[in-house]
């Protein structure tokens, strides 16, 4: 019963879309990649996702699928312009870092120590179990728990793409 009345509410809106049956409307939204949002800040590119929220592997996985990565935050300017855009939306938001085999912070994505610039809330790194790095909105670092769901930031290198056109 529910499987019919899907089928009919999905015909019923395939034609107010403007497609004469379900099958039109499916496949015209299965042929197409969505495009991300992204915003430009020196030699990169950034999806900033808050659209749900995921575990730190699952966001590392949402960033790979889509030929980005989580973010490495190499520099203070970097950590402002992010700061700056996610004041905006008020949440906290996983980047790449994590501890790794031998207990040092690193950025996974760039497989980089993190040790020239580090912006870390008071008092953190505070916890051992805490091996994950998110972005709070204040724009400081604080360690976390690797699978609290958070928003996340994917990062790219500007680069043209072959089928859009667009910069990522």
């Amino acid at each position: 019963m529910f499987l019919r009345f899907l089928i009919v509410a999905c015909a019923i809106c395939a034609n107010v879309s403007g497609y004469s049956t379900f099958y039109e409307w499916f496949v015209s939204t299965t042929d197409e990649v969505p495009s991300l949002k992204l915003v430009k800040f020196g030699n990169k590119s950034y999806y900033i996702h808050s659209d749900f929220k995921a575990s730190y592997y699952k966001a590392t996985q949402f960033c790979n699928y889509h030929g980005m990565r989580l973010v490495s935050v190499m520099s203070n300017s970097e950590n402002d312009f992010l700061h700056k855009e996610i004041t905006e939306i008020g949440f906290s938001f996983w980047t790449s870092g994590t501890v790794d085999g031998v207990d040092q912070w690193t950025w996974m994505s760039n497989g980089r120590q993190i040790l020239s610039y580090k912006n870390w809330n008071i008092g953190e790194p505070n916890n051992w179990d805490e091996k994950c790095l998110e972005i709070l909105a204040i724009g400081k670092w604080n360690s976390l728990d690797c699978y609290k769901s958070r928003y996340f930031i994917c990062e790219a290198p500007n680069i043209e793409t072959k089928n859009s056109g667009c910069k990522i």
